[in-house]
């Protein structure tokens, strides 16, 4: 019976392998887990998996919301630095022609 499961397990994992070439070391260790493990045993580890993955994205997400406050910030003090450069250029122009008129 041992046999049997183990020989079931190592089909399914090749046949998971097989179709997915690209899946990760961690993705194939949760199938051969899954694949091995009773129901309940299994609802867990993927439970886990999911918590895990939902804890990433939102660190994920809280990166991005950062990043995205830091370009802004930065178009800010650019558009600023910019908007200030252009009033001293006009400034400096008409100062310029009405010493020369």
């Amino acid at each position: 019976m041992g046999y049997i499961l183990i020989h079931t397990c190592y089909f399914s994992y090749l046949l998971f392998f097989l179709c997915f070439p690209g899946a990760s070391s961690m993705e194939r260790t949760t199938m051969l887990l899954c694949v091995s493990l009773p129901l309940s045993p299994r609802l867990a580890v993927l439970q886990g998996e999911n918590k895990a993955l939902r804890a990433e994205l939102r660190s994920t997400l809280q990166a991005k919301v950062e990043n995205m406050q830091l370009c802004s910030d930065m178009m800010n003090q650019v558009k600023h630095v910019f908007l200030q450069a252009q009033r001293q250029h006009k400034q400096d122009r008409d100062t310029n022609q009405t010493q020369t008129s």
